[in-house]
Parts: structure tokens; sequence; C-alpha cells
């Protein structure tokens, strides 16, 4: 089933979308910045270039997809966000995208200082699972990703 990986141009995103591509998962990988085109696309994954912060953008990649990576650091770096700059709107409005989306499975995968899950107004049906970035992300999205089941979070 396809695997979209939001913000996969982050510092540990090439090597997640690798991971996933490595378990002949299709694979997109929603990017800002168009310069990681190409070591994307050789690693064997689509490539969508957009504004991270439209969430037309993401929703639009997003479709289809069964599993959603969303590389949470990508809403606090230093890349241009048109339509919104605070990480917390950022993340309500991904995860609005791929609910509108209907993704069934999302792996967020964040840095240990930041809260344990984005707060939104939508309730968010898809599985949710949070996962803290560093040595062995990669291996452990690609795990999760390919689970029966995982346990979701509540986001309520």
């Amino acid at each position: 089933m396809p695997v979209i990986v939001i913000g996969a141009d982050t510092p540990e995103g090439p090597a997640v979308v690798e991971a996933l591509v490595k378990r002949a998962f299709e694979v997109r990988a929603f990017i800002t910045d168009p310069a990681l085109s190409n070591q994307l696309r050789t690693s064997g994954a689509k490539v969508a270039t957009g504004d991270i912060s439209d969430g037309t953008h993401v929703e639009a990649a997003a479709m289809g997809c069964f599993c959603a990576v969303v590389m949470a650091g990508a809403a606090k770096d230093d890349r241009e966000r048109f339509f919104v700059a605070d990480a917390t709107d950022l993340h309500r409005i991904w995860l609005d995208a791929l609910a509108n989306a209907e993704v069934s499975r999302i792996i967020w995968a964040q840095d240990s200082t930041q809260p344990l899950h984005p707060q939104t107004s939508r309730s968010v049906s898809a599985e949710l699972i949070v996962v803290s970035e560093g040595p062995g992300l990669p291996a452990r999205v690609a795990d999760l990703e390919n689970s029966e089941k995982i346990e979701p979070h509540d986001l309520a």
C-alpha cells in the first residue's frame, strides 16, 4: 500500500524514505526543497514538491495512501511557509489534510522535546502513533508501516 513521507527533506527524512523503499513499498516523498528530488527519486520514491503549509498540497499528495509518515520537524525548520508559520497550526493543517485524504495510519516522528502529540479540533480516525526521532528511526517507521495494527493515540 502507498505511503507518503511529509517532510522527506528533513535531516532524517531521506533515510526514512530509503528504509520504506527497501521494503518494497510505494513511497511518495513530499518535500519543499527541489534540490533533494533527484536523490529521493534515485532511491525509488515518487517525489512531490510543494508548500507544506498548504493543506491542499499535502492532501493531494496523500490521496490513495494507506499510511503517512509525518516528519514533525518540517514544521519548525527554516523552510519557507506561505500560509502558516506556527508549528502547532501547521500540525493541525497536516492532520486535516490527511483526514481529508482518508489516510488510515499516521506515524508521527518528532523530537523528544515536543509534546506527545499535536492538538487538533478535528477528530482523527486514523491509527496514530508518535515515535521519537533519533537512531533507529527509519527501521522503526518501516516496521510500524508494515504492522498489521498499531495502537492509536487519542488526539481529542
